[in-house]
């Protein structure tokens, strides 16, 4: 009903930010039933979900629109209130799908390597291009499955010439008329020859993200920055975009061990201006495009994750571009800060959701006049989303206004159990040096209530796994907070308990004293004495 592209950027986003990390860590599990913990069978009801999902998008990118329309006509007309599996999910695929005309034949038979991808965690993909293109696949073993066979990828994918114009698809003698293609990759490694290319193009792979799948590309950024201002993939330009922000924060970070002051090339500065521009892209892909990635989403590209150097480069990365960009982060927040009436149409939508991260952007400037902004659109109030938008600039900073702001809102909404949820998540995520003492007040706060899985998830959910900085808090304090509130709660409600505490679950990817940190409170909730079995599965797999 919106946009394609923003759902599929969001779609995501989420995908990397809460799925990838569970299969590179302690809880990596095949979707299909099989682990037993006891006597019990975990059929693990998130991944069963997450599973259904990648295999839907896998069926639709091989079989086409019509082809994925047929066979889901099928699936339901044959199992129509029935309990299904996976593996009737895939039947009804297999006996009517066509391939669609611009895939790539597979060099061997496609069901093998679906069953391979539904039984084992995670896949990771690396390739280089030049007029050949070779992909190669490969998946790190897991504690439960050692033996990795080659998945079934589909990799949509078409060319881009240097002059920025899309190149047709030539591929291994097989003329077409068409710019893109689906290859199907089954082995660990396949190689593709394009032919009549007049100059080296720029390959634009995992269009649309056709697979559930980590890329790796040895690319430079004159070349993701060509990317961002060409590619005809709405997704691999906001992915290039993506990639430059992660790699531009690494390198801040080499920077600040070293002694130098980072400086943010002019030519980033320039490619992110040129999206703010675009006439091509509307509101809603500009304001995506200018979501910069978050710091766990960079930590997943580091060896070891070092909280306090990385949120300290990626600051000095956001703050230099929104002093660069200044000038025109004002200009497109006052063409949409007007008095048009609140509508629910996409154009509208996507016109509010750029101009409130215009103003998110302007407020890490932390300047009189962007703080007035903020505050102005919470006092007029002409709808939820503009206000939010005003408090969270405030909530972020230690202006004497935000407290008095904060107020008047929860006096105002009190009474109304879904806008406090968004008034305790907004203070729990905040970017202050004080918010574990933020949560602790508001845990006495009337409007939480320590026994409602809502409240709960908006506050100490909330600070758990949205706020990385206030979280792992080098003192510990985070970590002691959320053991304290899980041990608490794991008797009443093991359910959320167990979903809070895997914020600490994959304590070995940071450094030696957050390890310490963390273990130390993982083993005071494994050794409470009325630790469920929900939490002590989570635990126990993370510590082993």
């Amino acid at each position: 009903m919106g946009s394609r592209a923003v759902k599929r950027i969001e779609d995501v986003r989420m995908l990397r930010a809460a799925q990838f990390p569970e299969d590179a860590g302690p809880m990596a599990h095949p979707d299909a039933p099989g682990l037993l913990h006891g006597d019990r069978q975990l059929l693990h009801p998130d991944r069963l979900r997450e599973g259904r999902r990648g295999r839907a998008h896998d069926a639709r990118r091989c079989s086409g629109a019509d082809g994925f329309r047929k066979g889901m006509d099928l699936y339901f007309e044959r199992h129509d209130g029935q309990a299904v599996t996976s593996e009737d999910f895939v039947a009804r695929h297999g006996r009517r799908q066509r391939r669609r005309p611009d895939a790539v034949p597979a060099l061997v038979h496609a069901r093998p390597a679906r069953r391979a991808w539904r039984s084992q965690p995670g896949v990771r993909c690396e390739h280089a291009a030049e007029y050949e293109l070779l992909v190669r696949q490969s998946t790190p073993p897991t504690p439960d499955q050692q033996d990795k066979q080659p998945l079934h990828i589909p990799l949509r994918m078409g060319l881009i010439g240097r002059d920025g114009e899309p190149v047709r698809v030539n591929l291994s003698h097989r003329q077409t008329t068409e710019c893109e293609c689906v290859l199907e990759i089954t082995e660990e490694e396949q190689a593709f020859v394009f032919e009549d290319v007049p100059e080296r193009p720029v390959a634009s792979l995992l269009r649309g993200f056709s697979a559930p799948v980590i890329l790796e590309r040895a690319l430079d950024d004159d070349t993701m920055r060509f990317q961002m201002a060409h590619d005809t993939d709405a997704f691999n330009r906001w992915d290039a975009g993506q990639t430059l922000v992660r790699r531009r924060v690494i390198a801040f970070m080499a920077d600040l061990d070293n002694g130098l002051e980072p400086r943010l090339p002019g030519e980033d500065a320039e490619a992110f201006r040129r999206v703010l521009a675009s006439r091509e892209l509307d509101d809603a892909l500009k304001a995506e495009a200018l979501t910069l990635p978050s710091v766990e989403a960079i930590g997943e590209d580091l060896a070891t994750i070092e909280p306090d150097r990385l949120v300290t480069a990626r600051d000095a990365v956001v703050r230099q571009l929104a002093e660069a960009l200044e000038e025109d982060l004002a200009s497109a927040w006052r063409l949409r800060a007007d008095d048009r009436e609140y509508t629910l149409d996409a154009a509208s939508i996507g016109r509010r959701r750029l101009k409130n991260l215009c103003l998110s952007w302007l407020g890490e400037l932390d300047r009189d006049d962007y703080v007035q902004h903020a505050i102005d659109q919470v006092q007029v109030a002409r709808n939820m989303t503009d206000v939010i938008a005003g408090l969270r600039v405030l909530t972020n900073g230690d202006r004497p206004q935000r407290e008095e702001e904060l107020e008047e809102f929860h006096e105002k909404w009190q009474h109304d159990p879904l806008v406090i949820d968004k008034w305790l998540a907004l203070q729990a995520t905040a970017k202050r040096d004080g918010v574990v003492e933020d949560v602790q007040r508001l845990m006495e706060h009337p409007a939480f209530n320590r026994r409602n899985p809502n409240r709960i998830r908006s506050l100490v959910g909330a600070f758990a796994m949205g706020n990385f900085r206030g979280f792992h808090r080098a003192d510990g304090a985070g970590y002691r907070l959320l053991a304290d509130f899980v041990i608490e709660l794991d008797p009443v409600n093991p359910q959320i308990a167990s979903r809070l505490v895997q914020a600490m679950i994959r304590w070995r990817r940071f450094d030696e004293d957050r390890q310490a940190l963390m273990k130390e409170q993982l083993q005071r909730v494994m050794q409470a004495q009325e630790c469920s079995e929900n939490t002590y599965e989570v635990v126990s797999r993370a510590l082993a």
